[in-house]
């Protein structure tokens, strides 16, 4: 690959497609890794201190965030059900963005219903030694917008089971056809 390929605006389909194939592995990968698998390989203990930031219990709030950090994750990685698994990642993150690490100022959505709001005795205290994750959940978030958006692209097991043409076939054949 040239250096001029690598700078040009002029769209490569099958290089954006890679592109895609290497950023949900890595991107998904690393959360299942470091978040995903601790929730699934120690749920038990997990189950006694999880946070509950949006008061359905203790043991709800980690079988979600243990779906969506562990099982979804290794569906997106797969480009299975893409779309929709990216998207309950992106739901477990923005809890945890917005109410748990209060990315924007809005620990009040985390006071208990007699709380009187941030500060109050039912609002959640911050997790300890979770201030500089604050970034990274962003990132995560942003990640994951993405895919929910885009999808698993042409190397992904929805194609495969879809059957539809990648993006790139499809816009090689309108190429052709325009052309013509």
């Amino acid at each position: 690959m040239s250096l001029r390929q690598l700078i040009s605006v002029k769209r490569s389909w099958k290089l954006n497609d890679w592109g895609l194939l290497i950023f949900r592995v890595m991107v998904s990968l690393s959360l299942f890794i470091h978040h995903g698998w601790e929730k699934l390989s120690g749920f038990s203990n997990m189950a006694q201190h999880f946070p509950d930031p949006i008061h359905i219990g203790t043991v709800p709030s980690l079988l979600y965030a243990a779906f969506a950090d562990g099982i979804c994750a290794l569906l997106v990685v797969l480009g299975l059900a893409t779309r929709a698994a990216a998207f309950f990642v992106l739901v477990n993150l923005a809890v945890v963005y917005f109410i748990v690490h209060n990315g924007l100022g809005l620990a009040f959505l985390n006071a208990a219903p007699a709380g009187g709001g941030p500060g109050s005795p039912g609002a959640m205290p911050p997790m300890p030694g979770m201030a500089g994750h604050i970034e990274l959940v962003f990132v995560y978030m942003a990640s994951y917008i993405l895919l929910t958006l885009v999808g698993g692209g042409a190397f992904s097991l929805d194609r495969l089971i879809g059957g539809k043409p990648a993006v790139s076939e499809t816009k090689q054949s309108d190429s052709a056809r325009i052309s013509a």
